[in-house]
């Protein structure tokens, strides 16, 4: 920031952490601004003004870009450092202006006295409280440039009579997310970044570990008032650790003593009655809102759906409950998802029982459970993305409260589903081990809805590239289902298939299609044969006969497949996309490019159009693309399209899936054709160091890869490699 005169001995800098944590001294910047005060802001106290600089310097554009009479609401949650960023403000650029008027606007009736006051400060002579409004306007008017703060205001309706006009500078705090439809002319108030928060606790606690420190700056949710709050809370009890203040945190109790039990000096109050003075308002003004607030009070803290609250509470209605938590500061809108701070939620949940802590999340889990769409359709993966983070937090609160969780272990199951389908695998994998330990402790370990999520693991952990868990996990939920139904009942056929996938990832492609047999036939005796169940199967087991060189039958299968799906769901559905493309790899294979070619690209645009540009599935199309490519002697088109499929991968799976290696042991094949042998090696070599850490040296895979770098011990002929 730059600031001019006695405001630029007020500011320092410390670096902690590699980051400078820039600060301000409002006592000091305050006072040099002596006679310029026709109404003084409130003592600032011993705290400065910390990691502000950049907004300070924003605000001050802000305000030279929208004209010295405009109105520009400084918003935020309660604590979030409103009044000491206004203070900064006057600090810094106070000597710009002739007179500087601080109203505290919370109570509207009362301005008038304050004007009163700021005309005799003035000019020493005195009006009656009826004229003060109109003799303050003019006096501030004859005196520009003035800057009239009007701090913690409540409406824009109930602020207007008083507003200042004639070119002077109005600057308004106030935690009413909704004060103007005007975003242009909002200034919007964050959080602290969390490594400002970091340097500022270890630049005050020196003597704390690091990772308390950094668990505390978590804790604390770049919030200035709870970070000075636990300052002087450690400051006046020697000896405590910023560890044990995050312990402390842990309960209600501890929280209440924290928070609660006094404010810290300079302030007016305690970092929780900020907030638990609104929620009390709020019980009078919109029960609705303080109940829609204590259901929010047990998810996830950021990027709450705002589409998803429909329905939670009966009959709220949501938009209005939703518009009075805005008001108030308490929850904050962007876009389509809402936003509240850690420490709203805790304070919130103190005037809960635990009945009632428990009632509100099965309230989630039930709503959750019923409102959740098809988990396989790709066109409601953005609702599983949005509600993942927030089905992890209600199973915390499930365990810590002793609930029943199971709705919420089924939501979970749904909803890992879909993330795999995504490719977000390691959240799908703490979903579902979340939601298998839930269903075993509710259940027993050998109940169908174990088994049904224990398959959805066994895919996830295929995905990661871990087979040997991926095995245990099928193999379990087989042995489940087969006692628990009978040996030709769909649900069983559902894991054979599963463990089909495994079984030819491991080089066991007999033991494959032993499995996806055996699964078709119990599909088509329960669906019938024109069932998509029936074209996955089928789909998956061409895969399996292309391997065994069956390509005359791995053709039928893909055929039969596609003419299903195309029925059922249409020519632009991603699983007609998938077919294609096995279909264009065997029709590579036998010795048809053209058709290949034609195939690859009509999956690629159906996955594009579903999925977007950076998908696993448009990274695999354009892998086969680009071996098609190499094929016909396209040696640049193909390294296009496998250096795509790459960066997509990379960014999909991490730089170590299998996957990845798959289209590195591609890309080295065809540098070597370009005549770049250097390239070719690196790109093998690192092929082969995945390829081992994930199979094993013996895999087809890995022996693939050392044959093509020439190593001895890679027997002639040795593969298949990866297609």
């Amino acid at each position: 920031m730059t600031a001019t005169g006695p405001s630029a001995g007020a500011l320092s800098a410390g670096n902690t952490a590699g980051r400078d944590v820039v600060t301000v001294n409002l006592a000091q910047g305050l006072a040099a601004l002596g006679g310029r005060f026709a109404l003084a802001p409130p003592a600032p106290g011993e705290w400065p003004l910390v990691g502000r600089s950049d907004e300070l310097a924003r605000l001050h554009e802000h305000l030279a870009r929208h004209g010295q009479a405009t109105v520009v609401p400084v918003a935020g949650t309660g604590g979030i450092g409103k009044t000491a960023l206004a203070m900064g403000y006057v600090a810094a650029h106070g000597e710009g202006y002739d007179v500087i008027a601080w109203v505290d606007a919370e109570r509207p009736e009362l301005i008038a006295g304050q004007y009163r006051t700021l005309v005799r400060n003035a000019t020493t002579h005195d009006v009656t409280e009826a004229d003060a409004v109109a003799a303050a306007r003019t006096l501030l008017a004859s005196r520009t440039p003035a800057l009239v703060v009007f701090d913690n205001a409540t409406t824009a309706a109930a602020l207007h009579p008083y507003l200042p006009s004639g070119g002077v500078t109005v600057l308004v705090t106030t935690r009413n997310e909704t004060w103007t439809a005007r975003r242009e002319v909002a200034f919007e108030l964050e959080y602290l970044a969390p490594e400002v928060v970091v340097g500022w606790l270890g630049r005050e606690l020196a003597t704390s570990a690091p990772a308390d420190i950094a668990a505390l700056a978590k804790r604390l949710g770049g919030l200035p008032l709870a970070v000075v709050q636990a300052l002087a809370y450690l400051a006046a009890r020697p000896g405590t650790t910023a560890g044990g203040y995050v312990a402390l945190l842990t309960t209600k109790d501890g929280q209440r003593k924290a928070y609660g039990s006094e404010a810290p000096p300079g302030y007016p109050l305690p970092v929780a009655a900020t907030w638990d003075l609104a929620i009390q308002a709020l019980a009078t003004e919109a029960p609705a809102a303080v109940e829609l607030l204590g259901a929010l009070a047990f998810v996830a803290p950021d990027r709450v759906p705002i589409a998803v609250l429909d329905g939670l509470l009966g009959g709220t209605d949501v938009a209005d409950a939703l518009a009075a938590l805005r008001r108030y500061g308490l929850v904050r809108a962007a876009g389509a998802h809402l936003r509240l701070h850690r420490l709203v939620q805790d304070i919130t949940r103190w005037s809960l029982d635990a009945d009632r802590e428990a009632a509100l999340v099965a309230a989630w889990a039930a709503h959750l459970e019923a409102s959740a769409p098809d988990a396989e359709d790709h066109r409601n993966f953005a609702w599983f993305a949005d509600v993942a983070p927030h089905v992890l937090a209600l199973m915390d609160h499930a365990e810590a409260l002793g609930a029943d969780a199971g709705a919420l272990a089924r939501a979970a199951n749904q909803t890992g589903i879909s993330l795999r389908l995504q490719a977000s695998f390691r959240p799908a994998d703490d979903l579902l081990v979340r939601a298998l330990a839930i269903k075993e402790a509710a259940y027993g370990p050998d109940h169908p809805s174990v088994a049904v999520t224990l398959t959805n693991l066994g895919l996830v952990r295929q995905d990661l590239g871990d087979h040997a868990g991926a095995v245990e996990a099928h193999q379990r939920a087989l042995a489940i289902k087969e006692a628990a139904y009978r040996p030709d009942h769909p649900s069983v056929a559902i894991t054979l298939a599963s463990l089909g996938l495994v079984r030819r990832e491991l080089g066991d492609q007999a033991g494959a299609v032993e499995a996806y047999e055996r699964a078709l036939a119990i599909f088509e005796a329960a669906y019938g044969p024109q069932h998509p169940q029936v074209a996955i199967t089928l789909a998956n087991l061409g895969i399996v006969r292309q391997d065994l060189g069956d390509h005359a039958g791995a053709v039928e299968a893909y055929e039969r497949a596609l003419a299903i799906f195309e029925a059922a769901y249409g020519p632009q559905h991603p699983q007609v996309a998938i077919t294609l493309a096995n279909l264009g790899i065997v029709r590579q294979d036998l010795g048809d490019p053209a058709a290949a070619v034609d195939a690859h690209e009509r999956a690629l645009a159906i996955f594009e159009a579903a999925y977007g540009p950076p998908h696993p599935h448009v990274a695999m199309t354009l892998t086969n693309l680009g071996n098609v490519r190499q094929d016909l002697g396209d040696h640049a088109g193909a390294v296009e399209a496998y250096e795509r499929a790459l960066v997509i991968k990379e960014a999909t799976y991490g730089p170590d899936h299998p996957q990845v290696a798959i289209t590195l042991t591609n890309l080295g094949f065809v540098r070597r054709d370009l005549g770049d042998p250097a390239g070719a090696v690196d790109a093998h070599e690192r092929a082969l160091v995945i390829f081992e850490a994930t199979y094993g040296p013996d895999h087809g895979h890995t022996r693939y890869v050392r044959r093509a770098l020439g190593r001895d011990d890679a027997p002639p002929g040795a593969g298949p490699g990866p297609s």
